[in-house]
């Protein structure tokens, strides 16, 4: 089975820091600067990452395992019941991997700041926190990151900063 693990990591995408985590948002701020700005400026900084970084798609294999014979007998009356197991190989699916793609997520990082913008890791906000009168707010200036602030998702590229209300 191949599997293809080079997705590139978009600037103010969400990511699951692990399968139960939460999850934390990249959010890249500066003062003055509209959404519509900021997924500009991000969508040239991706170009600019994939033309300096090209990718470099490898093909690996998973580990092979091979599980030793084993036989094993028990004596039930007059008769005796052998089970044999092992003797299998498990393992050996190719993949494929990026080798480049946490370089070229750097770069795109790296260009952002030389555009002036700070990147902040902030948790996601919580379904509950956003209501459709919030959304619609965010959808034009990058508000400061704040004590207490999650991140929301607003575009494909850029997110933005609502405070947190104490449940």
């Amino acid at each position: 089975m191949i599997r293809n693990f080079g997705v590139l990591a978009l600037l103010g995408t969400a990511f699951a820091l692990s399968s139960c985590g939460p999850r934390t948002i990249d959010y890249a701020y500066r003062a003055d600067t509209t959404l519509a700005q900021h997924d500009r400026d991000s969508l040239q900084c991706e170009v600019e990452a994939t033309q300096r970084i090209v990718p470099n798609i490898q093909t690996r294999r998973t580990p092979v395992i091979y599980t030793p014979v084993q036989t094993t007998c028990q004596q039930i009356g007059t008769q005796t019941q052998c089970t044999t197991t092992g003797g299998e190989w498990q393992g050996g699916d190719a993949y494929s991997v990026d080798v480049n793609e946490d370089l070229r997520g750097e770069v795109q990082v790296q260009c952002m700041r030389d555009r002036g913008y700070q990147i902040v890791p902030l948790p996601s906000c919580p379904s509950r926190a956003v209501t459709d009168e919030a959304r619609t707010r965010l959808t034009d200036r990058l508000f400061a990151p704040v004590p207490d602030a999650c991140a929301v998702q607003i575009t494909q590229r850029g997110s933005n900063v609502l405070r947190q209300v104490a449940p």
